[in-house]
């Protein structure tokens, strides 16, 4: 039976019925987006977080606002890159609310947490918001630079900036949990790209 809609104006009839309407395809693409990078988008948020329980919130909201998208995943080129930067746009706007809180993230263990998550988890609290999420992006999600910069919506140059900045503030807490003997006084030796010394 053809199933004729008529829309809130009354003046448009569309018939749903026709196909390659994107309507039956749209749950099953959303179901296989949902199982294949629920897990990977919740470690996502966690890292860039520090709770477990935000982060499946902040996940759940983002595949809730995919749902309510007229056409689902149908019409969108890249779901997984869509999901992932409202993933990343959710973390930074629950540190925006709690920036007005308190000053700084604070992590609550869960007993489901693994000890090196503790760990991972207190040197990524040292740095700023958008230091920690390019952090995030370029180490823990392999995103090269230009990606970071879309994702984000900021120049690649403020990219380069914070991940230079956050990798030289991590960069003392690294080498002193790995006894190396160098003094934290002494700056990081550091390279361009080709190897050579600055």
């Amino acid at each position: 039976m053809d199933e004729m809609v008529i829309d809130r104006r009354g003046s448009d009839v569309e018939d749903r019925t026709r196909p390659g309407d994107g309507t039956d395809d749209a749950a099953p693409a959303l179901d296989d987006l949902f199982r294949d990078r629920f897990d990977p988008m919740v470690r996502l948020a966690t890292l860039l977080t520090g709770s477990q329980h935000e982060a499946e919130e902040i996940v759940m909201d983002a595949f809730a606002r995919l749902a309510a998208r007229p056409n689902g995943v149908g019409d969108l080129d890249e779901p997984a890159s869509y999901l992932r930067t409202s993933v990343v746009n959710g973390a930074h706007s629950r540190h925006r609310r709690l920036r007005t809180v308190r000053s700084a993230p604070t992590y609550r263990p869960s007993p489901h947490t693994d000890p090196q998550f503790d760990d991972l988890w207190q040197r990524l609290a040292s740095l700023n918001d958008d230091q920690r999420r390019c952090i995030v992006l370029r180490f823990y999600e392999d995103l090269a630079v230009a990606q970071i910069a879309e994702v984000l919506d900021m120049p690649v140059g403020t990219v380069k900036s914070h991940l230079h900045r956050a990798i030289r503030k991590l960069r003392p807490l690294l080498q002193r949990d790995d006894g190396d003997q160098d003094s934290p006084d002494e700056p990081p030796h550091e390279t361009d790209r080709n190897g050579a010394d600055l």
